[in-house]
C-alpha cells in the first residue's frame, strides 16, 4: 500500500467460487484506488488473472484503459469492511 496525494493504492485479490466466463480465472488482483475521507474506492490500472486460487498460476495480465468511476461501498458489505480495514491501517 502507497499513499500519494491524500488517496490509498493497494492491491486486492479475489477468488472466484468457479471458473470465470473471461479467461477461466480461479482469483484475480486488482490495483486499486482508497478515498478514504470520502470513504468511496475504485478499480485502477491493473488487472491480473490467476488459474487457481489465491493468486497462483498466472494467466493474463490486463491493462484497463479507463478506471472505474469512484464507488461507495454498501453498508455491512465486504467492501465496506474492507475498506475500513485499509483506511484504518493507513492511520
Amino acid at each position: 500500500m502507497r499513499k500519494h496525494n491524500g488517496y490509498l493504492f493497494y492491491r486486492r485479490l479475489r477468488d472466484h467460487l468457479g471458473p470465470q466466463p473471461i479467461f477461466g480465472q480461479m482469483s484475480h488482483k486488482t490495483y486499486e484506488e482508497a478515498d478514504c475521507s470520502r470513504f468511496r474506492y475504485k478499480v485502477f490500472l491493473r488487472s491480473n488473472y490467476y488459474k487457481d486460487t489465491m493468486g497462483e498460476r498466472f494467466a493474463k495480465s490486463g491493462i484497463i484503459s479507463k478506471p472505474s468511476e469512484w464507488e461507495h461501498p454498501a453498508r455491512g458489505s465486504y467492501n465496506e469492511e474492507m475498506l475500513n480495514g485499509i483506511c484504518e491501517h493507513a492511520n
